[in-house]
């Protein structure tokens, strides 16, 4: 059986691949930040963790917002530094409140579905886009 085409194209495909994890992971995660941002304010305005649960009441047995003067949600962010995603929580006492109200996936948790969802999405839109720039 004999390889018929171009084997250079084989070769140069094959070498275009090695560079979606340098080249199409910066861009995932500078299109994953957004989404992920636009996953967690939704759960903050709905009053819930990232996976569904609704927060505990507060002290008086009423629903707690996390809202007074609106800093902590305009401060919670994700970023993306390099091809990582980052958490930007934007006001001081925000670790104070992330940790008694899940506003983020609590340290070792896996990501939220729909997070994971978003991710891959992006991921495969990236990775199909970089394989149709180099076939």
């Amino acid at each position: 059986m004999s390889l018929r085409g171009n084997p250079q194209k084989l070769r140069d495909i094959g070498k275009n691949l090695g560079n979606v994890a340098q080249v199409t992971r910066l861009k995932i995660a500078a299109r994953v930040a957004p989404a992920i941002t636009g996953l967690a304010l939704a759960s903050f305005a709905s009053g819930e963790a990232p996976t569904g649960e609704p927060w505990r009441p507060g002290a008086d047995g009423f629903d707690v917002t996390l809202v007074e003067s609106g800093s902590l949600r305009a401060g919670l962010r994700f970023v993306a530094v390099g091809a990582r995603v980052r958490a930007v929580l934007g006001v001081r006492y925000a670790k104070y409140q992330v940790g008694r109200r899940r506003v983020l996936p609590a340290p070792g948790q896996q990501m939220p579905a729909s997070w994971r969802e978003a991710a891959g999405r992006i991921s495969r839109e990236e990775i199909a886009a970089h394989l149709a720039q180099v076939a």
